[in-house]
């Protein structure tokens, strides 16, 4: 009798210290996978903080699962809308109808008021301003630390530092400080673009008696081709002096 409960209580030790190790086991292994997950994800942000947000390509491909993919998710996310942003800008600065405001044929169709040019460099105008505002925002410091909704997560605490850790450290601050700024140039850079050619479509219909709409533009006074002339090297010089918007423009 004593040896059957002996054996028992043997067994019973085996079973729970069989139990603990694959406790232990589990937990382990858990560990193990979410430091892999985090290391793996350390590497894809970096990968993301490196691209180019108006040439590369953000969609989001999720690696990692739990708590870790709401951290992916948020991340990546917020980088695609701040190149989607971005992309926005130089999409609706190369738009056909925009970008063919001075073809003849628009001229010649649109004269002598230009009034739907001129509501096409508005539409444009606010189009932009709209953009960059949202792309300020996007940058701001309240933004980014409330895009992960920590109601999700297991560990709230933990993750919470790990996706600031991903998205908002000093070098992060600096690059998102520097592409506001950026932006923001652009933005002014642009103003002054889309008045210019306000002010070349106004010259053309204060001008309108002594202008021939031809495949060319003939001007009767000689002095208003010069004037012509040189308006559009105005036009020209404000794109040169922007490489980013000389390559969206004339792209």
């Amino acid at each position: 009798m004593k040896k059957k409960i002996k054996r028992i209580i043997i067994t019973i030790v085996i079973l729970f210290v069989l139990i603990l190790i694959g406790f232990l086991g589990a937990i382990l292994y858990r560990v193990h996978q979410e430091i892999n997950q985090e290391e793996e994800l350390r590497t894809e942000i970096a990968d993301y903080y490196n691209r180019d947000l108006l040439k590369d390509d953000f969609s989001i491909k999720m690696k990692t699962k739990g708590d870790c993919a709401y951290v992916e998710q948020a991340v990546k996310k917020f980088y695609k809308d701040l190149s989607d942003h971005v992309k926005k800008i130089f999409s609706d600065l190369k738009d056909e109808k925009f970008s063919n405001i001075f073809n003849i044929e628009n001229l010649t169709s649109d004269r002598p008021d230009f009034i739907k040019s001129h509501m096409i460099v508005k539409k444009t105008r606010d189009k932009v301003k709209q953009t960059i505002q949202n792309i300020d925002q996007l940058c701001e410091e309240e933004t980014i630390k409330n895009l992960l909704d920590r109601e999700k997560l297991s560990d709230d605490k933990y993750y919470y530092d790990f996706y600031l850790e991903l998205i908002y450290t000093k070098e992060d601050r600096e690059k998102f400080k520097e592409v506001k700024e950026n932006m923001n140039q652009i933005g002014k850079k642009v103003n002054i673009y889309f008045d210019k050619i306000d002010q070349m479509l106004n010259f053309l219909q204060e001008n309108d008696e002594a202008i021939l709409y031809k495949e060319i533009l003939l001007f009767k006074d000689p002095s208003l081709l010069i004037e012509w002339k040189k308006q559009l090297s105005e036009l020209q010089e404000i794109i040169g002096t922007d490489t980013n918007l000389s390559n969206t423009i004339t792209a």
